[in-house]
């Protein structure tokens, strides 16, 4: 099978196929297996990735901080105590007026127990 015939659908279906014998595992497990394929399945067959300019970048970066951040119920204050950072710098990010250094990228991504593909937009 050539890389753009593996769809997500037949992603799911072949470890589904591989896993029907396997002894139990929790169903957490698989849900981020599964994604994690079918994000994958995704990006072989995608066309032509085409890279966002930086103010966009910082943007998207900003809103999912912020929609991560709202999801676990934490405030803005509470995120930048963990990062040990200011709440400007957190309010920064979420609008897009600055970009998340590495290190703090990363510390984000753990803060916020999200991926880094997904935070930048890539998942």
């Amino acid at each position: 099978m050539d890389n753009a015939e593996l769809t997500s659908d037949k992603a799911k279906s072949i470890v589904k196929e591989v896993v029907e014998d396997m002894p139990p595992v929790p169903a957490e497990y698989w849900g981020r297996l599964l994604g994690d394929i079918s994000m994958w399945a995704g990006r072989m067959t995608a066309k032509k990735f085409e890279p966002l300019d930086e103010q966009h970048l910082r943007q998207l970066v900003g809103a999912r901080i912020k929609k991560a951040r709202q999801t676990l119920g934490l405030k803005q204050v509470d995120v930048a105590k963990k990062l040990a950072v200011s709440t400007a710098l957190i309010t920064a990010y979420e609008t897009g007026a600055r970009a998340p250094s590495l290190k703090n990228l990363v510390a984000l991504t753990q803060v916020l127990n999200v991926s880094s593909d997904w935070l930048l937009g890539l998942h």
